[in-house]
């Protein structure tokens, strides 16, 4: 995932708590955190800057970050449904929902 600095800090800060979490850049959909809430996902919302375009982010996608920072699920539009597949067909389910 690219490393990206906001007014806020960076987008690896939340990396440190070596879980499943999603990460927004602009704006979550309501839908997406109540989910993610049931499921103990983490969710980060990062406002969106012109800069992460350039840093090869798409605005409001849905990516789903492994404990180890890498990405592994990437959609433009915040799919829920691609996202509940993906979870189930991996058996993925956040630490704190154990």
């Amino acid at each position: 995932m690219p490393w990206i600095e906001t007014d806020i800090g960076d987008n690896f800060a939340p990396l440190h708590s070596v879980d499943w979490q999603i990460h927004i850049y602009g704006k979550a959909q309501p839908e997406l955190i109540d989910f993610a809430r049931s499921q103990s996902l983490q969710l980060h919302e990062f406002a969106w800057e012109a800069r992460m375009q350039d840093a090869g982010f798409k605005q409001d996608a849905l990516y789903l970050i492994r404990p180890d920072g890498h990405v592994a699920l990437a959609t433009e539009k915040q799919w829920l449904r691609v996202l509940k597949m993906y979870l189930e067909a991996y058996g993925i389910v956040a630490f704190g929902a154990e």
